[in-house]
């Protein structure tokens, strides 16, 4: 019975510490919940709409204060967002393709007020007809 319990005990042990391994990994940190994405094939005349979200995984207030974009094809909907303790914001973007052909790969760079720089990049192929 003791090997049983132990046993037991040892296997809840290694789950809660896999569990919290992992969670660990974005702890006290600002970060994006995707890095990049892929559009696939896109029509150069239609605007794609998406959104970026931003994770404050810190205890402290932190805000976007920056925004650089590769290139004009990219509109931002707000300038700055204020990033409370502990949450989750979303950033909206449209990517116009209507001067792009072929495969794309555009950037896209968040600096927040606690000097965080968060990188996002996406790509398409996009066809003229």
């Amino acid at each position: 019975m003791k090997n049983k319990t132990f046993l037991f005990l040892s296997v809840i042990v290694l789950l809660y510490s896999c569990e919290n391994s992992s969670s660990k990994k974005y702890q006290n940190k600002i970060y994006l919940e995707s890095e990049q994405i892929d559009f696939g094939n896109i029509k150069h005349s239609k605007k794609v709409n998406f959104k970026l979200n931003i994770i404050n995984g810190t205890n402290k207030l932190d805000s976007v204060i920056a925004i650089s974009k590769s290139c004009g094809c990219t509109q931002v909907k707000q300038n700055r967002i204020i990033l409370p303790a502990n949450s989750e914001r979303s950033l909206d973007l449209i990517y116009n393709p209507n001067k792009d052909s072929g495969k794309i790969k555009k950037t896209i760079i968040l600096r927040t007020s606690n000097e965080s720089m968060l990188i996002y990049r996406f790509k398409a192929f996009v066809k003229k007809k």
